[in-house]
Formats: structure tokens, C-alpha cells, sequence
């Protein structure tokens, strides 16, 4: 990415930038322990349809790593939502150069079925569409 270390924790964690790039509303508190809830659809009802509601923020540590809860989307949260632990995500963000960082996303915590296996293979391509997107906001 071409944007320096601070910068790209920020497209993770402040408001006014995630919905730049991955999500349509979003709120967070940035402690651990802290509030991660992004919303996909939020005109649904159903607040946990599409979105991250009552996920946290297990670890940070501010530029260089954050590690959240994460769940399914509509498809996939009938049996995501409802285990202990909920997936989670890492990102590691690592400077290279003056302007560019290497963001790492580790998403851990599947389980070995056909349909965990089929939402890690949706998650594995979200991610990829998503950081696809970032990169293209960063380089403007």
C-alpha cells in the first residue's frame, strides 16, 4: 500500500475511512476491549445481517497490529455467530518504505466442515476485493 504505517491503521480503525473502502457505517472504540461493529446493509432490520454487530477489539497496538472479532454475513451466521470464539481477524501493518506498508490479514478461528469451509473461501475473496479497493484509495 502506498500510504505510511499510521495512515494505514487508520483506514482500519477511524470512522470517516472505513467507509471509504470496506464497509457502509461502521463504529468502533479504539481500546481493547473496544467496540468493532461494521454494517454491510444497515437499512436491514436485522442488525446482524451483513455486519459485524458486537464484535471487539481483542489486541492493538497502534500503528503496527490490530486483532478483532469477526462474524458471518447473512449467508454464513447461523452457525458463525454462535461459537466461542467467533472467528477473528489479525492485520499487521509493516512499514517497507517512507510511503508504503505492508498490511497482512490473518483470519483464524475456522472450523473443518463444508460450510465453514465455504465461508472462509467467501471471506478469503472479500478480502481480497477489499484490499484491491484500499490500495486504489491509497495510491489516489
Amino acid at each position: 500500500m502506498n500510504c505510511k504505517s499510521t495512515s494505514a491503521f487508520d483506514y482500519f480503525t477511524k470512522l470517516h475511512l472505513l467507509i471509504k473502502w470496506l464497509t457502509v457505517k461502521a463504529h468502533t472504540e479504539l481500546k481493547q476491549g473496544g467496540a468493532y461493529d461494521l454494517f454491510w446493509t444497515p437499512q436491514d432490520p436485522d442488525s446482524t445481517n451483513n455486519s459485524i454487530y458486537s464484535c471487539k477489539i481483542l489486541a492493538l497496538e497502534k500503528p503496527y497490529y490490530l486483532n478483532v472479532e469477526w462474524k458471518g454475513n447473512k449467508d454464513h451466521k447461523r452457525f458463525m455467530n454462535n461459537v466461542q470464539p467467533l472467528t477473528n481477524v489479525t492485520f499487521i501493518f509493516s512499514q517497507k518504505k517512507e510511503s508504503k506498508t505492508k498490511v497482512t490479514i490473518l483470519h483464524t478461528g475456522w472450523r473443518d466442515d463444508d460450510k465453514w469451509n465455504e465461508a472462509r473461501k467467501f471471506f478469503t475473496n472479500a478480502w481480497t476485493v477489499a484490499l484491491k479497493k484500499l490500495e486504489a484509495l491509497c495510491t489516489k
